[in-house]
């Protein structure tokens, strides 16, 4: 029974495939016909609706008094953004260069990735590390943190360097 089924679909395909090849304008046209039939009624129908000249219209009316121009400033000058940022390290990667494709304009942050030993060794010279950066608006570090698989482990690894009102620390976690 299943042969004989799966014997049918395929004599069907066989014929629809057939049909397709032969007649492709008369199959075009005739699609394009319902389609346009079927955007025809759909207009006929919409226009069957309540004419809309002869809706009912309120106007509302309310007085609004905007926010004064020095307090829209200072409103703006307090406010603070975080930028995140995402690379991929080089080989050829130093510790301004990798900062600067950050967008980040931090000179104590390169001197601290380049006086430690473990943000070194994570970042530098370690092509294919995600390195994703938050800073703030005046493009200075806040935090750094490079992920990684090491070769063989299964796990993955990673550096936060964090700004801290001491300066910066490396936390190394697995």
């Amino acid at each position: 029974m299943i042969n004989g089924i799966l014997a049918a679909e395929e004599l069907i395909a066989s014929r629809v495939a057939y049909t397709f090849r032969t007649y492709p304008k008369q199959i075009t046209a005739a699609i394009a016909a319902l389609l346009l039939s079927a955007g025809g009624g759909a207009f006929a129908v919409a226009s069957l609706g309540p004419d809309a000249a002869k809706l009912p219209v309120k106007q509302v009316f309310e007085v609004v008094t905007p926010l004064s121009f020095a307090e829209q400033t200072e409103a703006l000058d307090s406010h603070s953004f975080t930028l995140f940022r995402t690379e991929i390290t080089r080989s050829s990667d130093t510790a301004e260069a990798l900062l600067q494709r950050l967008g980040i304009a931090d000179t104590s942050a390169a001197t601290f990735v380049r006086a430690n030993p473990e943000a070194r060794s994570a970042l530098l010279s370690r092509p294919g590390r995600t390195v994703t950066a938050e800073a703030t608006q005046e493009n200075a570090l806040q935090k750094l943190s490079a992920r990684w698989i090491p070769d063989g482990d299964g796990g993955f690894k990673r550096l936060v360097i964090e700004k801290t009102s001491a300066g910066f620390t490396a936390t190394h976690r697995s």
